[in-house]
Parts: structure tokens; sequence; C-alpha cells
């Protein structure tokens, strides 16, 4: 079982596209929904799931027992590949009157699935601005596709959401021009990244979505395929065999998953390589930062 998230979302898409693939290729494989990141590392622990899709910087606290995991720390978690980057969005409605994080006061705010990479993310944002949930007018947790849907309908004022850009659900939205993305002061962008070491800075530039039209700073993470580290070598090679060699992501429709590369095989992984893994890539010199 591969553990992805949400329906509808990328994460899911994605870990089934894997699943399929891995189905065709004689080994009975399944995708499921969660909210993401932080429920997939309890799929990980349990044995329920031989593989999932994780933000690095989420797969870096579990392995090192921080929040959310203090009770619950992950040591055996390993990095099989990273496979895209994912940018923070935070989506306004142009009339909110929010020009910074700290404008968030009060407001109506989506902050993601309780068990999600991306509610940890949110709260990361707020605390650099001085605030927390309860300092929101309301503190949504319906995920990225309700949550712009009731945006949409004036029933919240910004979603804070981490998904590779462009994503297609803010495009459709964007194109109405009523919405916008805020973009992060130098500031704090600087403190997210000091503050998490998953986080990186990012910048998207200009038209990446419709009516943007100046660039939008933010922080991004890496979306990593991970395992236990007792997952069997050939079910691991398999597995990367599949990912980087067979499956065409861009034929199969996922606009995250046509970015895996080789190239970037190595980017942001911040906890230990399966050895199935590090022997993958050493088969090629394009393994970016792979050992």
């Amino acid at each position: 079982m591969i553990a992805g998230g949400p329906e509808s979302g990328e994460y899911q898409q994605v870990a089934t596209v894997i699943a399929s693939a891995l189905s065709s290729a004689g080994v009975p494989s399944q995708a499921v929904n969660t909210d993401g990141s932080v429920e997939n590392v309890g799929l990980l622990v349990s044995r329920l799931a031989g593989a999932a899709l994780l933000q690095n910087n989420v797969a870096m606290r579990a392995q090192e027992g921080l929040a959310p995991f203090a009770c619950t720390a992950a040591p055996e978690l390993r990095a099989l590949a990273s496979l895209f980057p994912e940018q923070v969005h935070v989506v306004l409605r142009r009339d909110a009157g929010v020009a910074s994080l700290e404008d968030l006061r009060g407001k109506r705010v989506d902050v993601g699935l309780p068990n999600s990479g991306a509610r940890l993310d949110a709260e990361a944002l707020l605390a650099e601005a001085g605030l927390t949930l309860a300092d929101l007018g309301e503190a949504s947790a319906r995920g990225l596709a309700e949550g712009l849907d009731l945006l949409r309908r004036n029933e919240l004022d910004a979603v804070i959401a981490t998904i590779s850009a462009p994503a297609h659900r803010y495009q459709e939205m964007a194109a109405g021009g009523d919405f916008r993305l805020l973009s992060l002061s130098e500031t704090a962008q600087a403190r997210l990244v000091e503050a998490d070491a998953g986080f990186v800075a990012a910048v998207l530039p200009a038209a990446t979505y419709p009516s943007q039209t100046e660039p939008v700073r933010t922080v991004a993470v890496a979306a990593l395929l991970a395992a236990r580290a007792d997952l069997p070598d050939a079910e691991a090679t398999m597995l990367l065999r599949e990912v980087f060699e067979d499956i065409d992501f861009f034929a199969a429709g996922s606009a995250a998953g046509s970015q895996i590369s080789r190239a970037t095989a190595g980017t942001g992984v911040g906890i230990p390589w399966h050895p199935a893994a590090k022997q993958f890539f050493a088969q090629t010199s394009q393994g970016k930062g792979v050992p």
C-alpha cells in the first residue's frame, strides 16, 4: 500500500499512478487516501503502508521526535527519493484586507487538514507573525479543495496550502481575477527558513497563475518518497525503477509527477537514505545530492 493524500490532491494522484504501475508489473498495490504527511508517517510506522509520500520537513520532525511526533518518533524512516518541490501558497480574496501574515489576525483561514504537512506549515507561517490558531477569526480544517470552494463563496478570507505549483485547483480560480497570493516579506521568508531546516526560500514567478502580475515570495518543501529501513532492497529497487524509468507521469495527467527526475532525486532530503536507493542512484551521475 502507498500512502498518498487527500482525494484529488497531487499526493494522491502520484500515489495512484505508482500503485497502478506496480500492479501492472505484477505487484498488487493500491494508493490510500489520507490527510497527508503526518498521517502517512503513522501508516509507515504501523506497517499499514509500505511506502508513502511525505514532506521533507515532516519526515525530519518524525525522525528527530519533534512535535507533533514527540511521543511517536520514527527513526526507522528512510528516503527513497525526492520527487518534486511544493510551495506554500497563501491564497486570499482580493478584498480580504491582508497585506502581511500579521493581517491574518481575526480572519477566516483554512489551515489544512489536521494530519497534514500543510497544517504544520500553516502553523509555522502564523507563528512567524506571532499568531496561533486561536488568533484567527476562524481556523478551518477542510484542506485545499474545500477551502478554495469556501473562499470562492466568501465564507473564508484565506487558504494556506502547501502544493506543487502551478496548482491546478487554484489556476481555475485565479482566472477570474478575484483572488491573489500573499507575497512574504524578505524578513519573514528568511526567518521561516532559519526556523525550519526543511524550508527553502522560493519565488513563484509572475504569470505562474492567471492574473499574477508580480513574483510571489514564499517558502517551499520537497515531497519525498519514503519507506521504512526494513523495506527489502528488491522491493525498493523495483519501486524506484517504476517511478524513474517506466512511468510517464505527464501522460498520466500528473503535473507534479512530471517534475520527477533523477537529476533532482536528492534535493531537500534530510533523513537517511534507504541503502537500495543509494545503490539505485549510484548508477547515474545525475543523482544530484544522492550519496
